[in-house]
């Protein structure tokens, strides 16, 4: 409270439009548009943590330097100021408590359960430090299990090259990553309405029974060597049945491309 009531008394709101313009670049939203409404909570905790945005640093920086001499609540403040937006992996959740694994240094954190709850096992979210524990600060946006490797995949895309980065490249590196896997995950759900609204004779009812039916008449080509067909099917049976039906169908789709090539 006190750090937002400090920032609206020394942010310009030119500078806050400017900033704007870099925030919806990095998520992919439009630039013609304003920022959607849910994503004006997210663009405020951009400001004040990640955006050097008041005389070039981060107004968090700013703030946390004029309290440096408070003795109550001074870790809190510290706290504050090294807060980092991340993606981490949900790998338990009990009565009380969650754990999370940051998926860019696999450190694990024990964070304290609150009112709302991730609904998915990936989140980009902050985690402050309070005490001995940690608990979410401010919005967060998570993402099925499945897109973890995509997700890592742009991660190491821009974190390649991290120590030639300059910090706000670096504390944007989430930022671009979340906003790719928005696109992504919007990208998904329209092909799973595609297949949902397909002809009945056109579903893919079974898609196993796919896979084998299009991996024996590839088979039947000479020169497709045995054992690879065995690890594929392996891979397919092991990994991708346990996926929902429409990424399952899109599996099978590459998977006969590849057999085609």
């Amino acid at each position: 409270s006190d750090l937002d009531t400090w920032f609206h008394r020394y942010a310009k709101v030119e500078d806050q439009d400017k900033w704007a313009t870099r925030f919806k670049e990095l998520l992919q939203l439009p630039l013609d548009q304003p920022i959607p409404k849910s994503f004006a909570f997210s663009f405020h905790y951009y400001l004040l943590f990640d955006a050097p945005c008041i005389n070039g640093r981060r107004p968090v920086e700013l703030w946390a330097s004029t309290n440096r001499h408070r003795m109550d609540g001074e870790r809190v403040i510290q706290s504050l100021s090294e807060l980092s937006f991340s993606c981490f992996e949900m790998l338990e959740s009990n009565g009380e408590t969650m754990i999370f694994r940051s998926l860019e240094t696999n450190k694990e954190y024990e964070v304290m359960k609150q009112d709302a709850i991730p609904r998915d096992k990936l989140v980009f979210a902050r985690l402050i430090r309070i005490g001995n524990r940690y608990e979410l600060f401010g919005p967060y946006t998570s993402f099925v299990h499945e897109m973890r490797g995509e997700i890592l995949v742009q991660l190491e895309k821009y974190n390649h090259h991290e120590e030639e980065q300059q910090e706000l490249t670096i504390r944007e590196t989430s930022w671009r990553v979340l906003g790719w896997s928005i696109q992504r995950a919007n990208e998904l759900e329209s092909m799973e309405q595609q297949l949902t609204s397909a002809p009945t004779e056109m579903r893919l009812e079974s898609n196993n029974d796919l896979f084998l039916s299009a991996m024996e008449n590839q088979a039947e080509r000479p020169g497709l060597p045995v054992p690879i067909l065995n690890q594929l099917e392996q891979f397919y049976v092991s990994e991708v049945t346990k996926l929902q039906k429409g990424t399952q169908a899109w599996y099978s789709r590459s998977l006969e491309t590849l057999f085609q090539y």
